[in-house]
């Protein structure tokens, strides 16, 4: 059968969006959405969403309603199918709505959770929970298919805390992945386990490597932008210091929120001059140490050598890392793996396990 040209080059365009932009088993944008992303209109698009319905790229369902990127192992979904991964995300365009780290977050889950899946003979689908990426506004309608025993993995226990009176209702089993949480916070479910990462355990996985490298002198650098109870932290740190043998004087807890750039500089700059440190645990989320992170070392005065550890932190681009750098973050694709093997076992109850990150070396040594 032969197209308009028109509608030729729209499928060429929706068939690369669907390779390069979406894995099996996402949702795919209602047609209107998809007429004004390719400046068309619906009328135009409509017949090749057909095309692709019929060569099994594409299959619509009624329950979780919506059309959805294909399985390629079985491009038409059954209905004796082993029952799917539900993954649920905050809103459908969260790609943009969220902070480029939560996004790339998200991405990893979704490609991890999949992995597993396919290997159960069954497939994933990722579920916005809200069209406004607020969790006082879920969108009931998403979730209408859920029933017993649906498999259901999401991440933070606080913004899907509307719904989770559901979820214990119908019995889902479901797979958690959770930052800084008190463990008796964690309700008690059918069948759920929850990873637990907190800053904390970070904090004292990152002392004690410090520690064993040779840093006596610790400084604890965050902007605080993504840490509650500051001064907790503050006094936990400390507290690790004095558990791996040095006395609580010789670590600084700095707290430098909505300082710009050159203000950070200073501080550290000061701080050197004053304190002299050999160990520096960056706790930034997604912001680096300077804005003039390439100028860093000559405008704070702190030595090349000095052994920093980005926690949970991703430095920015143009830092010049030293042979003493390291970046300590989460085995993301084994716990991801892990959670959602949990939804295909028979097991019950809740369970909650603690993890720490491992250390990747950022610096080359001099050769």
């Amino acid at each position: 059968m032969s197209y308009p040209s028109r509608q030729k080059e729209l499928y060429e365009k929706l068939e690369r969006h669907l390779r390069e932009n979406l894995v099996p088993g996402c949702r795919l944008e209602p047609e209107e959405e998809l007429a004004k992303l390719f400046h068309c209109a619906k009328k135009t698009i409509h017949p090749v969403m057909l095309r692709l319905k019929e060569e099994g790229r594409i299959v619509r369902t009624r329950g979780p309603k919506g059309t959805f990127v294909s399985n390629p192992r079985n491009p038409f979904i059954q209905k004796n199918e082993t029952e799917p991964i539900t993954l649920l995300v905050p809103c459908s365009d969260f790609s943009t709505k969220v902070p480029y780290l939560s996004n790339r977050f998200y991405q990893d889950m979704i490609l991890y959770a999949r992995e597993v899946a396919v290997r159960h003979g069954t497939y994933l689908v990722t579920i916005p929970v809200s069209d406004f990426n607020d969790p006082e506004r879920i969108n009931w309608a998403e979730l209408s298919h859920l029933k017993r025993s649906s498999r259901v993995m999401f991440s933070d226990l606080d913004w899907f805390k509307a719904v989770l009176p559901l979820f214990k209702s119908l019995k889902c089993r479901l797979a958690i992945y959770q930052g800084t949480i008190r463990r008796h916070d964690i309700p008690d479910f059918f069948a759920a386990k929850c990873i637990l990462e907190s800053n904390r355990s970070f904090q004292t996985q990152v002392v004690q490597f410090l520690y064993s490298k040779g840093a006596r002198r610790i400084v604890f650098f965050s902007n605080g932008l993504f840490m509650d109870d500051v001064e907790e932290n503050k006094k936990f740190f400390l507290k690790k210091l004095k558990d791996s043998g040095l006395p609580s004087e010789n670590g600084m807890y700095i707290t430098c929120k909505n300082a710009s750039g050159k203000e950070c500089l200073h501080l550290l700059k000061e701080l050197y001059e004053t304190y002299r440190f050999d160990a520096i645990v960056w706790y930034l989320g997604e912001y680096g140490p300077a804005e003039e992170a390439d100028e860093f070392y000559k405008k704070t005065g702190i030595p090349l050598e000095t052994r920093q550890v980005f926690l949970n932190s991703y430095p920015p681009k143009n830092f010049h890392f030293s042979p003493n750098s390291w970046v300590s973050c989460s085995d993301l694709r084994r716990n991801i793996t892990e959670l959602a093997e949990f939804l295909f076992s028979s097991e019950t109850g809740t369970h909650i396990v603690n993890k720490t990150g491992t250390f990747e070396k950022l610096g080359k040594e001099n050769s």
